[in-house]
């Protein structure tokens, strides 16, 4: 299947394109390891971001998990980074849906391994792919999502 040039046609979208600014904090809190992460990417080209979108991601490890924090990490790269490279075609519930499942059993395999050191790879994840006027929220586990409007947050 041959991939869009999207360097080709700057000038077929929106003048008002898609525009985001990320970012993100994390504490520990009470506990000695933090095992949260959180990556996103706003691409630079009006291309990129019209067909794919712009994507945030969080993610927080199990702490009583030995790999919670490789977890976490893990997940939030490799989402964001295989969502970019994942074919056009594929839809944003189609595409978050097949890599969550990749993720999943790429962590299954590691805990089920039988080497100590790669076992407990366990975490939450929640994102959100901003795409055109649609926000797609993908999430699995008890992390929370708020949307804010007005100065006032509600549950997602």
């Amino acid at each position: 299947m041959a991939s869009t040039d999207l360097s080709a046609m700057p000038d077929q979208f929106p003048s008002q394109t898609l525009r985001a600014v990320i970012g993100g904090y994390s504490a520990a809190g009470s506990k000695l390891r933090n095992d949260d992460a959180i990556a996103g990417k706003v691409p630079d080209g009006a291309a990129q971001r019209h067909f794919k979108g712009i994507v945030a991601c969080i993610a927080d490890g199990l702490s009583s998990a030995r790999n919670a924090d490789r977890a976490a990490q893990l997940a939030v790269l490799q989402f964001t980074r295989d969502y970019y490279d994942a074919p056009e075609s594929w839809t944003v519930q189609n595409c978050a849906a097949r890599l969550l499942a990749s993720l999943s059993s790429w962590f299954h395999s590691q805990n089920r391994s039988g080497n100590a050191d790669s076992e407990g790879f366990a975490t939450t994840f929640t994102a959100i792919v901003a795409r055109s006027t649609t926000a797609h929220i993908v999430h699995v586990g008890d992390t929370r999502c708020y949307r804010l409007r007005g100065g006032y947050g509600s549950p997602c």
